[in-house]
């Protein structure tokens, strides 16, 4: 081989090692874009994920308070009915256990005076129960009656169907009555009864906030 065949080799072996190289550089700078568009992708996937998760982590949070929210208000309205029921049947209790006290009889003298004011009737009926009845004797009717000034107690009487502690005042032709049984005296009561409990709760709750 000849020297001119040598160079003409050389530049062969020259021009195919630079294409090579050109090659690959091309190949690493395709492989770098490559890279970077995926390392892109899975990050846009990886925030897209990120964000998923955290609106769905958002969401349980979200759906946890609410519920703990219900439960709350339900523990609250279960408590304050509970509360209302045993401070309603203590009351009861305090009104029976009236009943079978000496005192009871100037309770009844004020009711049946508060009944008369009421009806605002020139006669009046009071239908009693037993016990009521035993304790409403003429010294009492003669207490009621000067306490309205002098409008007639038509009569006292214990009817059957008197049901409950306590008496009932009728006007004298009976449209108009106005009653002081116990049962009355606690219902009307009970609304009262209701917003003391309420206050007390929502005092309660302030104290502990």
């Amino acid at each position: 081989m000849n020297e001119q065949q040598i160079r003409l080799l050389e530049e062969i072996k020259q021009q195919a090692q630079q294409e090579c190289e050109a090659i690959t550089a091309r190949a690493e700078a395709q492989r770098r874009e490559e890279k970077d568009r995926a390392d892109r992708q899975i990050q846009t996937l990886r925030d897209k994920h990120e964000a998923e998760l955290k609106r769905q982590i958002d969401d349980i949070h979200s759906a946890s308070r609410q519920a703990m929210q219900r439960i709350t208000r339900e523990h609250e309205r279960l408590f304050s009915q509970m509360l209302f029921e045993q401070v309603e049947l203590r009351f009861r209790e305090i009104l029976e256990e009236h009943t079978r006290t000496e005192d009871y009889r100037r309770s009844l003298i004020n009711w049946c005076i508060a009944g008369i004011k009421a009806l605002e009737s020139e006669e009046i009926l009071i239908e009693a129960s037993p016990r009521a009845a035993e304790l409403l004797d003429q010294g009492a009717l003669d207490d009621i009656t000067a306490a309205v000034q002098n409008i007639p107690v038509v009569k006292v009487t214990a009817p059957q169907e008197c049901s409950g502690e306590g008496v009932v005042l009728y006007s004298a032709d009976r449209r108009m009555l106005y009653s002081s049984l116990i049962t009355d005296h606690l219902q009307r009561c009970s609304a009262l009864i209701r917003r003391l409990v309420h206050d007390h709760l929502a005092g309660r709750k302030d104290l502990n906030q």
